[in-house]
Protein backbone atom coordinates (compact mmCIF):
# COMPACT_ATOMS: atom_id res chain seq x y z
CA UNK A 1 0.00 0.00 0.00
CA UNK A 2 1.33 3.60 -0.68
CA UNK A 3 1.76 5.68 1.95
CA UNK A 4 0.64 9.81 1.22
CA UNK A 5 3.48 12.21 1.87
CA UNK A 6 1.05 14.16 4.13
CA UNK A 7 -1.71 14.56 6.15
CA UNK A 8 -4.73 16.75 6.58
CA UNK A 9 -4.52 18.88 9.49
CA UNK A 10 -7.78 20.30 10.79
CA UNK A 11 -7.13 24.49 11.54
CA UNK A 12 -6.66 23.77 15.81
CA UNK A 13 -3.73 21.47 14.43
CA UNK A 14 -2.61 23.99 12.52
CA UNK A 15 -3.11 26.82 14.97
CA UNK A 16 -1.31 24.18 17.79
CA UNK A 17 1.79 24.55 15.26
CA UNK A 18 1.60 27.66 14.58
CA UNK A 19 1.25 28.92 17.99
CA UNK A 20 -1.75 30.61 18.15
CA UNK A 21 -5.98 31.02 17.70
CA UNK A 22 -8.17 30.38 15.07
CA UNK A 23 -9.33 34.06 14.75
CA UNK A 24 -5.34 35.15 14.05
CA UNK A 25 -5.45 31.96 11.50
CA UNK A 26 -7.95 33.03 9.35
CA UNK A 27 -6.88 36.66 9.94
CA UNK A 28 -3.64 36.04 7.94
CA UNK A 29 -5.01 33.87 5.15
CA UNK A 30 -7.44 36.76 4.67
CA UNK A 31 -4.40 39.02 4.13
CA UNK A 32 -2.70 36.22 2.31
CA UNK A 33 0.40 35.93 5.21
CA UNK A 34 -0.92 32.06 5.21
CA UNK A 35 -2.25 29.79 2.40
CA UNK A 36 -5.97 28.90 2.88
CA UNK A 37 -6.61 25.52 3.42
CA UNK A 38 -8.53 22.85 0.83
CA UNK A 39 -12.11 22.65 1.11
CA UNK A 40 -12.80 18.60 1.64
CA UNK A 41 -16.34 19.24 2.33
CA UNK A 42 -19.40 21.66 2.51
CA UNK A 43 -18.59 22.15 6.19
CA UNK A 44 -14.92 20.72 6.13
CA UNK A 45 -11.57 22.82 5.43
CA UNK A 46 -8.04 21.23 5.60
CA UNK A 47 -4.26 22.07 5.53
CA UNK A 48 -1.99 19.52 4.20
CA UNK A 49 0.73 19.04 6.61
CA UNK A 50 3.57 19.42 3.58
CA UNK A 51 1.88 23.17 2.58
CA UNK A 52 1.81 23.99 6.56
CA UNK A 53 5.41 22.78 6.90
CA UNK A 54 6.42 24.57 3.70
CA UNK A 55 5.10 27.56 4.81
CA UNK A 56 7.01 27.23 8.70
CA UNK A 57 9.99 27.03 6.74
CA UNK A 58 9.62 30.09 4.42
CA UNK A 59 8.76 32.21 7.63
CA UNK A 60 11.82 30.97 9.37
CA UNK A 61 14.35 31.68 6.67
CA UNK A 62 12.52 35.06 6.40
CA UNK A 63 13.03 35.55 10.41
CA UNK A 64 16.45 34.12 10.51
CA UNK A 65 17.64 36.70 7.66
CA UNK A 66 15.89 39.57 9.33
CA UNK A 67 17.55 39.04 12.76
CA UNK A 68 20.99 38.54 10.44
CA UNK A 69 20.61 42.00 9.02
CA UNK A 70 19.12 43.54 12.00
CA UNK A 71 22.46 42.20 14.06
CA UNK A 72 24.65 43.66 11.05
CA UNK A 73 23.08 47.22 11.43
CA UNK A 74 23.43 46.81 15.01
CA UNK A 75 27.07 45.95 14.89
CA UNK A 76 28.05 48.93 12.02
CA UNK A 77 25.92 51.68 14.53
CA UNK A 78 28.23 50.58 17.13
CA UNK A 79 31.29 50.56 15.19
CA UNK A 80 30.26 54.35 14.18
CA UNK A 81 29.58 54.89 17.77
CA UNK A 82 33.36 54.35 18.91
CA UNK A 83 34.38 56.31 15.90
CA UNK A 84 33.00 58.84 17.01
CA UNK A 85 33.93 58.73 20.47
CA UNK A 86 37.64 58.08 19.75
CA UNK A 87 37.24 60.91 17.64
CA UNK A 88 35.87 63.38 20.16
CA UNK A 89 38.46 62.42 22.58
CA UNK A 90 40.93 62.84 20.20
CA UNK A 91 40.01 66.48 19.81
CA UNK A 92 40.15 66.83 23.64
CA UNK A 93 43.20 66.35 23.35
CA UNK A 94 44.37 68.06 20.92
CA UNK A 95 42.10 71.41 22.51
CA UNK A 96 44.35 70.54 26.09
CA UNK A 97 47.39 70.43 24.59
CA UNK A 98 46.95 73.82 22.30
Amino acid sequence: MIEPKFRYLSAAQVCEFRGCKTTKLYDDIKAGRFPAGERLGTNTVRWRSDVVAEWMDRVSQEASALAAETSQKVAERSRLGVEARRRKAAERLAQGSA
